[in-house]
């Protein structure tokens, strides 16, 4: 499967976030976070296409994610940059 958008829930109206970035955890086998426009970074279970946890909200859209070597600790880049895009 693919993961093209986040689906959101906003005054009672499901809407899309666009995924800006995918990072593949080297410790968690089948685990995997995405980093949506929104701000959001969520880490999801590929075998049962479940999310695990949902990252509280970034002031703005999440650029960028990364991994240790080891899979231990998640870098989260959050940029307005995305935002800009849009205008």
């Amino acid at each position: 499967y693919t993961f093209r958008c986040h689906p959101k829930s906003k005054d009672g109206q499901h809407h899309l976030a666009s995924v800006n970035d995918i990072a593949f955890s080297p410790l968690v086998p089948g685990a995997f976070v995405t980093g949506d426009d929104e701000g959001y970074a969520t880490i999801w279970d590929a075998r049962s296409r479940k999310r695990l946890v949902e990252f509280p909200r970034y002031s703005n859209s999440v650029a960028s994610l990364s991994y240790n070597h080891l899979g231990q600790l998640l870098a989260v880049a959050s940029s307005y940059t995305y935002q800009e895009a849009k205008e």
